[in-house]
């Protein structure tokens, strides 16, 4: 969740800076600068990516049998969501769409995972997701105060680099605020691969 968070937070700053260099040649380069679909991308690839460690248990356990009606109600959810919403709101509600059906899966999993798999309490998840939002909320306002507009290729590289090392210092000062004893062996962890 610390990988997501810092991923996450530098997509949502740098992603538009991005979009007006590479578009800068563009006559119409205002009609690909679009920050709400954007950060409707971004929110999608965040919940998306919520539930890859419980799906790679779902895989490792063979639980495909057991999932599939979930799978099915999920994809099912972002054909008719995504064909409502976006019949009104066009790809603004497609994108809407989706996300709902993987706020829905994000849930589905938190509870099938601990229940059928790990035997662990679904708080425990729960809360590492609620602060991995926490985390991307508080980076992003932030970084918003220090990451100006790149004018350059180079300056865009190096508020990337900036970006990155600032996320990743405030992701894991909120997470040793809630899970100190997890940052702990993580960083044991880390020193005793470098042995």
């Amino acid at each position: 969740y610390i990988i997501l968070s810092v991923i996450s937070t530098s997509l949502f700053i740098l992603l538009q800076n991005f979009v007006s260099l590479y578009t800068a040649d563009i006559s119409n380069k205002e009609d690909y600068i679009n920050p709400l679909l954007g950060g409707l991308m971004i929110t999608n690839m965040m919940l998306h990516n919520v539930k890859t460690p419980q799906g790679m248990l779902v895989l490792s356990a063979g639980l495909f049998k057991e999932t599939r009606w979930q799978t099915t109600t999920q994809g099912a959810l972002a054909i008719i969501c995504g064909a409502l919403l976006g019949y009104f709101f066009g790809i603004y509600g497609i994108i809407v769409g989706i996300i709902i059906s993987n706020i829905y899966r994000d849930i589905d999993l938190m509870f099938f995972i601990p229940t059928r798999v790990t035997g662990l309490d679904w708080i425990s998840t729960a809360s590492k997701i609620i602060v991995m939002f926490v985390s991307i909320g508080f980076s992003v306002i932030i970084l918003n105060l220090i990451i100006l507009n790149s004018h350059s290729w180079i300056t865009w590289i190096i508020d990337g680099f900036i970006c990155v090392i600032i996320a990743l210092i405030i992701t894991v000062i909120i997470f040793y605020i809630f899970f100190p004893k997890i940052i702990k062996e993580s960083f044991q962890q880390l020193k005793a691969i470098k042995r």
